[in-house]
Protein backbone atom coordinates (compact mmCIF):
# COMPACT_ATOMS: atom_id res chain seq x y z
CA UNK A 1 0.00 0.00 0.00
CA UNK A 2 0.83 3.12 -0.96
CA UNK A 3 0.09 6.00 1.57
CA UNK A 4 0.09 9.59 0.46
CA UNK A 5 -0.40 12.40 2.89
CA UNK A 6 -2.15 15.65 0.85
CA UNK A 7 -1.92 18.02 4.04
CA UNK A 8 -4.25 18.99 6.90
CA UNK A 9 -6.38 15.51 7.58
CA UNK A 10 -6.55 14.49 3.91
CA UNK A 11 -4.73 11.31 3.19
CA UNK A 12 -4.69 8.77 0.10
CA UNK A 13 -4.32 4.81 0.68
CA UNK A 14 -3.12 3.34 -3.10
CA UNK A 15 -3.94 -0.42 -3.25
CA UNK A 16 -4.02 -3.21 -5.48
CA UNK A 17 -8.36 -3.05 -5.04
CA UNK A 18 -8.76 0.93 -4.95
CA UNK A 19 -7.68 4.39 -4.43
CA UNK A 20 -9.08 5.45 -1.45
CA UNK A 21 -8.85 9.17 -0.29
CA UNK A 22 -9.85 10.37 3.29
CA UNK A 23 -11.37 13.94 4.19
CA UNK A 24 -10.17 16.06 0.91
CA UNK A 25 -10.18 19.69 1.55
CA UNK A 26 -11.46 22.64 -0.26
CA UNK A 27 -8.77 25.28 -1.84
CA UNK A 28 -9.07 28.21 -0.66
CA UNK A 29 -11.51 27.38 1.91
CA UNK A 30 -12.07 29.61 5.00
CA UNK A 31 -12.00 32.83 3.11
CA UNK A 32 -8.43 32.05 1.59
CA UNK A 33 -6.97 31.24 5.20
CA UNK A 34 -6.62 27.44 4.05
CA UNK A 35 -4.25 27.50 1.25
CA UNK A 36 -3.20 23.70 0.70
CA UNK A 37 -2.84 23.05 -3.41
CA UNK A 38 -5.49 21.13 -4.98
CA UNK A 39 -5.30 16.99 -4.64
CA UNK A 40 -4.54 15.65 -7.61
CA UNK A 41 -5.23 12.58 -9.56
CA UNK A 42 -8.24 9.82 -9.87
CA UNK A 43 -9.96 8.18 -7.29
CA UNK A 44 -11.88 5.00 -6.41
CA UNK A 45 -13.54 5.97 -2.84
CA UNK A 46 -13.50 8.87 -0.94
CA UNK A 47 -14.93 9.03 2.57
CA UNK A 48 -15.48 11.91 4.67
CA UNK A 49 -15.52 11.82 8.51
CA UNK A 50 -17.53 15.27 8.46
CA UNK A 51 -19.13 18.24 6.64
CA UNK A 52 -16.40 21.19 7.03
CA UNK A 53 -15.03 22.57 4.09
CA UNK A 54 -11.72 21.30 5.11
CA UNK A 55 -12.69 17.69 5.26
CA UNK A 56 -15.69 17.10 2.49
CA UNK A 57 -14.62 18.38 -0.68
CA UNK A 58 -14.92 16.12 -3.70
CA UNK A 59 -13.68 17.74 -6.41
CA UNK A 60 -14.97 16.67 -9.91
CA UNK A 61 -10.93 15.60 -11.22
CA UNK A 62 -11.51 12.70 -8.81
CA UNK A 63 -13.47 11.23 -11.45
CA UNK A 64 -16.33 9.64 -10.13
CA UNK A 65 -16.02 7.76 -6.72
CA UNK A 66 -17.90 6.46 -4.37
CA UNK A 67 -18.65 8.94 -1.64
CA UNK A 68 -18.77 7.26 1.47
CA UNK A 69 -19.95 8.75 4.87
CA UNK A 70 -20.33 5.35 6.67
CA UNK A 71 -19.64 1.71 6.47
CA UNK A 72 -19.62 -0.42 3.35
CA UNK A 73 -18.14 -3.93 2.06
CA UNK A 74 -16.51 -3.27 -1.76
CA UNK A 75 -14.39 -5.65 -3.12
CA UNK A 76 -11.25 -6.42 -0.76
CA UNK A 77 -12.27 -3.45 1.20
CA UNK A 78 -13.61 -3.33 4.28
CA UNK A 79 -14.99 -0.46 5.96
CA UNK A 80 -16.50 0.22 9.46
CA UNK A 81 -17.19 3.85 10.73
CA UNK A 82 -18.04 4.69 13.91
CA UNK A 83 -18.67 7.94 15.55
CA UNK A 84 -17.26 10.60 18.45
CA UNK A 85 -17.44 14.10 19.30
CA UNK A 86 -15.85 16.51 17.08
CA UNK A 87 -13.61 19.14 19.24
CA UNK A 88 -15.30 21.77 20.65
CA UNK A 89 -13.11 25.18 19.48
CA UNK A 90 -13.24 26.59 22.88
CA UNK A 91 -17.06 25.80 22.52
CA UNK A 92 -17.65 27.36 19.30
CA UNK A 93 -18.11 24.37 17.57
CA UNK A 94 -20.76 21.57 18.00
CA UNK A 95 -20.17 18.40 16.06
CA UNK A 96 -19.46 15.18 15.98
CA UNK A 97 -16.85 13.08 13.75
CA UNK A 98 -17.10 9.45 11.66
CA UNK A 99 -14.18 7.53 12.81
CA UNK A 100 -13.40 5.22 10.03
CA UNK A 101 -11.89 1.27 10.15
CA UNK A 102 -10.18 0.68 6.91
CA UNK A 103 -9.61 -3.15 6.57
CA UNK A 104 -7.64 -3.53 2.82
CA UNK A 105 -4.21 -6.09 2.08
CA UNK A 106 -4.26 -7.29 5.68
CA UNK A 107 -3.99 -3.82 7.31
CA UNK A 108 -6.26 -2.03 9.79
CA UNK A 109 -6.04 1.79 9.08
CA UNK A 110 -8.12 4.37 11.68
CA UNK A 111 -8.64 8.02 10.59
CA UNK A 112 -10.53 9.63 13.35
CA UNK A 113 -11.17 13.01 11.00
CA UNK A 114 -11.39 15.82 13.91
CA UNK A 115 -12.03 13.60 17.15
CA UNK A 116 -11.97 15.63 20.37
CA UNK A 117 -12.91 13.28 23.04
CA UNK A 118 -12.92 9.31 23.11
CA UNK A 119 -16.25 7.92 23.59
CA UNK A 120 -17.17 4.48 25.39
CA UNK A 121 -16.26 1.65 23.62
CA UNK A 122 -14.44 3.35 20.58
CA UNK A 123 -10.29 1.94 21.69
CA UNK A 124 -11.79 -1.81 22.09
CA UNK A 125 -13.02 -1.37 18.73
CA UNK A 126 -9.90 -0.08 16.80
CA UNK A 127 -7.04 -1.76 19.46
CA UNK A 128 -4.16 -3.20 17.98
CA UNK A 129 -5.02 -1.41 14.42
CA UNK A 130 -1.90 -1.46 12.13
CA UNK A 131 -2.21 2.40 11.15
CA UNK A 132 -3.83 5.01 13.14
CA UNK A 133 -3.77 8.56 11.16
CA UNK A 134 -3.97 10.62 14.64
CA UNK A 135 -5.08 14.85 14.67
CA UNK A 136 -2.66 16.53 16.80
CA UNK A 137 -3.15 20.49 16.52
CA UNK A 138 -5.47 20.74 18.95
CA UNK A 139 -9.08 23.35 19.71
CA UNK A 140 -10.33 21.35 16.57
CA UNK A 141 -9.13 18.15 17.81
CA UNK A 142 -7.78 16.37 20.76
CA UNK A 143 -5.11 17.71 22.74
CA UNK A 144 -1.12 16.97 21.33
CA UNK A 145 -0.71 14.93 25.26
CA UNK A 146 -4.74 13.88 24.98
CA UNK A 147 -3.30 12.61 21.28
CA UNK A 148 -0.76 10.73 23.01
CA UNK A 149 -2.75 8.86 25.36
CA UNK A 150 -5.41 7.59 22.98
CA UNK A 151 -2.61 6.02 20.81
CA UNK A 152 -1.33 4.39 23.85
CA UNK A 153 -4.56 2.71 24.64
CA UNK A 154 -5.45 2.00 20.77
CA UNK A 155 -1.52 0.50 20.90
CA UNK A 156 -1.02 0.90 16.56
CA UNK A 157 1.99 -0.61 14.93
CA UNK A 158 2.13 3.11 13.06
CA UNK A 159 1.24 6.51 14.27
CA UNK A 160 1.45 9.40 11.31
CA UNK A 161 0.21 12.72 12.71
CA UNK A 162 -2.34 14.67 10.70
CA UNK A 163 -4.71 18.33 11.25
CA UNK A 164 -1.02 20.29 12.39
CA UNK A 165 -0.54 23.65 12.15
CA UNK A 166 1.50 24.45 8.61
CA UNK A 167 1.75 27.70 6.46
CA UNK A 168 -0.73 26.67 4.30
CA UNK A 169 -3.62 26.44 7.32
CA UNK A 170 -3.90 29.71 8.87
CA UNK A 171 -6.29 27.80 11.39
CA UNK A 172 -6.21 28.22 15.97
CA UNK A 173 -3.99 24.96 15.51
CA UNK A 174 -0.92 23.99 17.19
CA UNK A 175 2.43 22.69 14.78
CA UNK A 176 3.33 19.50 14.89
CA UNK A 177 6.61 19.36 16.88
CA UNK A 178 4.33 19.84 20.72
CA UNK A 179 2.79 15.79 19.39
CA UNK A 180 6.17 15.16 18.24
CA UNK A 181 8.16 15.91 21.53
CA UNK A 182 5.83 13.65 23.42
CA UNK A 183 6.09 10.58 21.27
CA UNK A 184 9.12 7.63 20.87
CA UNK A 185 10.52 6.51 18.48
CA UNK A 186 9.88 8.85 15.80
CA UNK A 187 11.24 8.59 12.18
CA UNK A 188 10.82 11.65 10.19
CA UNK A 189 10.25 10.75 6.81
CA UNK A 190 11.72 12.79 3.69
CA UNK A 191 8.51 12.91 1.96
CA UNK A 192 4.59 12.68 2.26
CA UNK A 193 4.45 9.83 0.49
CA UNK A 194 5.43 5.72 1.75
CA UNK A 195 4.63 2.16 0.62
CA UNK A 196 3.87 -0.29 3.39
CA UNK A 197 3.23 -4.13 3.86
CA UNK A 198 1.63 -5.73 7.12
CA UNK A 199 5.23 -7.45 6.86
CA UNK A 200 7.27 -4.09 6.79
CA UNK A 201 5.54 -2.34 9.65
CA UNK A 202 7.28 -2.06 12.90
CA UNK A 203 6.59 -4.21 15.45
CA UNK A 204 5.99 -1.84 18.07
CA UNK A 205 4.67 1.61 17.89
CA UNK A 206 6.17 3.77 15.95
CA UNK A 207 5.66 7.87 15.06
CA UNK A 208 6.48 8.57 10.96
CA UNK A 209 6.78 12.11 10.69
CA UNK A 210 5.26 12.67 6.72
CA UNK A 211 6.06 16.12 5.86
CA UNK A 212 3.13 18.21 4.07
CA UNK A 213 3.73 19.55 0.65
CA UNK A 214 6.52 22.30 1.01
Amino acid sequence: MKIRFFGHAAVGLETQEARILIDPYLPGAFGNRFRYPPIPDRWDIVLITHEHDDHNHVAPSFGRPAVLRGPAELPGVRIRAFVGPHGTAAGTVKADTRIFLVETESLRIVHPGDLGVIPPGLVENLRDCDILFVPVGGHFTMEPKEAAAFIRDVSPRLVIPIHFKTRHADLAIRGVEEFLSVMTPVRRRESGEVVVTAGTLPVRTETWYLPPPA
